[in-house]
C-alpha cells in the first residue's frame, strides 16, 4: 500500500471543513484536524492512483489558498 500526507498550518480549519467531504477514486482518504494543522492522508494500492489524487488535492488546496486571499483584498 502506498501512502501520501498532505500537511497545511496556514486557514487548516477553513481548508478542513472544505474539503472533509472529497473522495478519491480508488483511493482511501483520512482527514485530521490537529494541533492548528489540516492533514489529509491518502493510501492507495497504485501509485498512479495516489498521484492523482495527489494533484487533486493540492489544486483543491491552492483555489482556496487564492479564493482566501482575494477575500482578504
Amino acid at each position: 500500500m502506498h501512502e501520501a500526507k498532505i500537511v497545511v498550518e496556514e486557514n487548516a480549519e477553513l481548508l478542513y471543513n472544505a474539503l472533509k467531504y472529497e473522495n478519491a477514486p480508488r483511493c482511501k482518504v483520512k482527514y485530521e484536524l490537529k494541533d492548528g494543522k489540516f492533514y489529509v492522508t491518502i493510501l492507495s494500492k497504485k501509485l498512479t492512483n495516489l498521484r492523482a489524487a495527489i494533484n487533486s488535492f493540492l489544486i483543491w488546496i491552492d483555489m482556496l489558498e487564492k479564493l482566501l486571499m482575494e477575500r482578504n483584498d
